[in-house]
């Protein structure tokens, strides 16, 4: 059977900058589950002054976009590749550079190098761990995002990405994998960028080009949530399963 996605639960429907805001700092701040090497969670935690410094433009006032990845700390995840990538790209961004929230890591699970870890050692800005949530968490997190990045090497399939763009988001994923089922398909409607696989220069030019242009993000997102309504959606897909068994009991009568 198809992957699909529950369409009710993962809908394009973005909060307002102040509701987006208190999210933030809902999940950072008043409860932390961001974790370090010690893997217990809420040992890495923010200030409502970071949250703000992070979030939100200083000049102008306005909220920054959202880079989002979701998943587990294991290898073929690429997590440390992903904030180098971020630390390059952000030296090009500057004072536009758009937070990236790690969102998940189970609690003491990880391979090669921690994510936070890297993040420290590098002393880049930005970065933060909203540690392992809910799935109706993340429903609510993917509509305070902007863009969804994930560059795992020979991803198996890829649920998570079908529910970033089911929630309008494009996609930031690598030429691997199961991502190449779904993202970019259709040349004259791309629903994301797809970077070359361990190439930290490819993904820090996509971050760039993905945070420095909004109508282009929200282009991108809504042909990627075209695409789910149109091919994953399970109401659809229970209705194809439908008429191949419908088919195949007339076919079984008629014999």
């Amino acid at each position: 059977m198809s992957n699909g996605v529950d369409l009710g639960l993962f809908a394009s429907d973005k909060l307002p900058p102040s509701e987006r805001l208190a999210k933030w700092n809902q999940w950072l701040v008043e409860d932390p589950c961001g974790w370090d090497e010690s893997g217990d969670p809420g040992t890495v935690r923010y200030s409502s002054s970071e949250v703000q410094h992070g979030f939100v433009d200083a000049k102008t006032g306005d909220p920054l976009p959202v880079l989002l990845y979701v998943g587990r700390f294991l290898g073929f995840k690429r997590v440390p590749l992903l904030i180098k990538a971020y630390a390059e790209a952000r030296k090009s961004l500057g004072a536009a550079a758009p937070p990236l929230v790690i969102w998940g890591g189970y609690p003491g699970e990880w391979e090669g190098e921690h994510p936070h870890t890297v993040a420290t050692s590098l002393g880049v800005e930005g970065v933060f761990f909203a540690g392992w949530r809910g799935h109706d968490d993340l429903s609510v997190a993917l509509n305070c995002a902007d863009i969804f990045v994930a560059p795992s090497v020979d991803e198996p399939f890829g649920q998570v990405y079908l529910e970033a763009m089911a929630s309008g988001l494009p996609v930031i994923a690598t030429r691997s994998g199961g991502p190449l089922s779904f993202v970019n398909t259709d040349p004259d409607k791309p629903n994301g960028w797809m970077v070359t696989p361990d190439d930290q220069e490819s993904l820090a030019a996509a971050l760039v080009e993905a945070a420095s242009s909004e109508p282009e993000r929200l282009s991108r997102g809504q042909h990627g949530r075209a695409l789910i309504e149109r091919e994953y959606d399970w109401k659809r897909i229970a209705a194809r399963v439908d008429a191949v068994y419908r088919d195949v009991v007339a076919g079984a009568a008629q014999a």
